[in-house]
């Protein structure tokens, strides 16, 4: 994401990390609460509270680390790529309840092969559709996940 990365954009990319980390776990504690797995507990919100848990920790860590080393400071430069991710997982978050899981994944996993230099727009368009199709199967059919539904669908 970084093409030079100093040890003040190491903060701020650790303090982003960790920031989105804890939004998530946050998030993940407004998903429905029934219980799939019995009684274990394993509703829709374990397994985003497990990652969220571990990008809080392991965000944590790597903070600790550069803190604790001394680098010359260099010019913070963030690619045009990673910036397209950047903008696209912050849409994803902002539209995922108001347009739904099935658009706004769809949309989320084009513009990420575009963006990831894949330039075969029917192979693109095809790859998404069979993502979100084998997500949603596994999530909402088998595992009975209730994913968001927005206007759109």
């Amino acid at each position: 994401m970084f093409n030079k990365v100093g040890n003040m954009a190491e903060i701020i990319a650790g303090l982003i990390t960790l920031s989105l980390g804890i939004l998530w776990l946050v998030m993940s504690f407004s998903l429905e609460q029934n219980n799939v797995g019995g009684n274990l507990g394993l509703g829709p919100g374990f397994f985003p509270k497990l990652v969220s848990s571990f990008m809080v920790i392991l965000s944590a860590f790597y903070l600790v680390e550069i803190l604790r080393t001394k680098k010359d400071p260099i010019k913070l430069v963030m690619s045009k790529q990673g910036a397209l991710m950047v903008l696209g997982g912050v849409f994803y978050l902002v539209f995922l309840n108001i347009m739904g899981y099935a658009v706004t994944t769809f949309l989320y996993v084009l513009i990420s092969i575009y963006v990831l230099d894949r330039k075969k727009s029917l192979i693109d368009v095809v790859a998404a559709i069979l993502i979100v199709a084998c997500l949603y199967g596994v999530f909402h059919m088998i595992l009975r996940v209730p994913l968001p539904t927005g206007i759109l669908i």
